[in-house]
């Protein structure tokens, strides 16, 4: 970005020394700068799409009473199939 914002100062400064606008650099340094950040976009999403992939994960077996105090252990709700108005706050 520091480099982006120097071109565009340098070509603000062109512009006042020239007193003509510069259209054509502008669109030049715009278009290599979309160029440059879609490949730097492109590489990292490999990067993180190489690290997901290579992860290992281990399967763990859960009974079904694991399973729910799994998911709802990590609020304060537990279902209550009694109640017409569903979970119950603990």
């Amino acid at each position: 970005m520091e480099l982006y914002r120097g071109a565009q100062g340098f070509i603000a400064d062109c512009e006042k020394l020239s007193s003509s606008n510069l259209h054509g650099l502008k669109g030049t340094i715009t278009s290599q700068s979309k160029v440059f950040l879609d490949e730097f976009h492109r590489r990292r999403v490999t990067s993180v799409g190489l690290l997901l992939e290579n992860e290992s994960w281990s399967q763990v077996r859960r009974g079904a009473n694991g399973y729910r105090s799994l998911v709802f252990g990590t609020t304060s709700y537990l279902p209550d199939a009694s109640s017409p108005r569903g979970p119950r706050l603990l």
